[in-house]
């Protein structure tokens, strides 16, 4: 019942966004900072925890500490994107999924081949000096020993991630709820309508169907129309099949 249900949503849907959140990692066992476990582990190991140290406050007043962190549990963190976002690029590449909204932030999703892609968080890529405004890539910063400085001014670089605490960049903002409210239907992948940024962005949807796909139920998800609470690589793997024969 529920896949005639999904696959009749899909199938008929003419606008198709999926916003997606840490659930997708966590499938294949990358964890993100805000997971208790690995919160944990980043404490023991730095004396404080990822939310006391990837703030603008802590970078700024202690930067190669910053550095340190940023570049063992952020950067080397990086790997390859995991099956259900090749499932995503699929769709995407059919015409069906007209965006993808994610706060990933190495780029899966664009590394996978998902067109329209808009990231709330930014990207480790985007290295740049407040200063002059001279981007750096993230090779130049993992190679530095203790805090990475300009090579033009000398000024103090900053990743290209939104910090605990601060807000997303207003056009980021408004290009998200945009793109919610032109939707027909909207894929909720790997999260709960509790946590953001489906929480914040899923208000913005007026369409007909709105779906969440993620392998752990919560009270929160009552609000959508339709519950898979199934691996999301295999559902995304059905949902590319059906689009792909019809």
């Amino acid at each position: 019942m529920l896949d005639e249900a999904l696959k009749k949503a899909v199938l008929r849907s003419r606008y198709l966004v999926a916003l997606c959140g840490s659930g997708m990692l966590k499938e294949y066992g990358q964890l993100s900072m805000r997971d208790p476990d690995r919160a944990y582990e980043i404490e023991k190991k730095y004396g404080y925890s990822p939310e006391e140290m990837f703030t603008s406050s802590f970078y700024s007043t202690r930067p190669d500490r910053f550095f340190d962190f940023y570049r063992n549990e952020i950067l080397a963190g990086e790997g390859c994107p995991g099956e259900a976002f090749y499932h995503l690029a699929d769709l995407s590449k059919c015409g069906k999924l007209k965006c993808v909204i994610t706060n990933n932030v190495y780029s899966y999703p664009e590394k996978a081949g998902c067109e329209n892609v808009v990231s709330l968080h930014g990207d480790i890529e985007n290295n740049y000096c407040p200063h002059c405004k001279e981007k750096y890539p993230k090779e130049y910063i993992l190679a530095s020993k203790n805090a990475p400085r300009c090579t033009k001014c000398g000024a103090l670089l900053r990743p290209g991630l939104i910090f605990f605490g601060q807000t997303v960049d207003n056009a980021l903002m408004s290009r998200a709820t945009a793109e919610v409210s032109k939707a027909d239907v909207l894929l909720v992948i790997g999260s709960s309508l509790r946590f953001e940024p489906a929480r914040q962005y899923a208000r913005y949807f007026e369409g007909d169907h709105l779906i969440v796909i993620n392998p752990v139920s919560d009270y929160s998800d009552r609000q959508a129309d339709l519950v898979i609470n199934e691996p999301i690589a295999e559902t995304l793997k059905k949902i590319s099949e059906w689009v792909e024969e019809d």
